[in-house]
């Protein structure tokens, strides 16, 4: 009876092992539509975010306010009046600097995920694959960065011939 059911475990692993496709996992997978989606759904939350901060400080300038009616009353502290405008407008300050940032995140965010929409539609168009066609970006780049360097060092011999002509340093004189 041990020796079947080891047979049989045997067998099964066997199977198992002889069926599992091989993955081939050399190279990651990027998937353009999950990115620009986690994308758009992380610039919502950072407007979301700023939103509730925005929130936040209009009710600490609520509070502003009201501690601005109170001083007319008579048995309150100055000092501690003073103490809590001084930390109420800290936190205002320290909270817009905040949104600013989460502002500028957030318009980081909507412009990465406009540019890979556009990467994408251009995916599409091309009839190619992404691998493909970001190998044909790729040498695009490369051919037109030898372009440009191959002007610029055109420039430079065109300068260096010209500094080496006799009247190069002379003005001409126009009747």
């Amino acid at each position: 009876m041990m020796k079947k059911l080891l047979r049989c475990i045997a067998a099964t692993a066997i199977l198992t092992v002889g069926l599992v496709q091989h993955a081939d996992a050399n190279l990651p997978v990027f998937d353009a539509s999950n990115f620009i989606q986690n994308t758009m759904t992380a610039a919502a939350a950072v407007k979301g975010e700023a939103y509730q901060d925005s929130n936040l400080i209009y009710q600490y300038q609520m509070m502003l306010n009201q501690l601005n009616q109170l001083k007319q009353a008579t048995n309150l502290s100055p000092a501690a009046m003073l103490a809590q405008v001084t930390s109420i407008k800290s936190d205002i300050t320290d909270l817009t600097k905040y949104i600013n940032a989460l502002n500028d995140l957030y318009g980081g965010l909507q412009s990465n995920a406009e540019y890979a929409n556009k990467v994408q539609a251009l995916i599409t168009q091309s009839g190619k694959t992404p691998e493909q066609w970001f190998a044909d970006q790729n040498t695009l780049l490369q051919n037109n960065d030898k372009t440009a360097k191959q002007l610029f060092q055109q420039g430079n011999d065109v300068i260096r011939t010209s500094a080496r002509l006799p009247n190069a340093g002379r003005r001409f004189k126009t009747s």
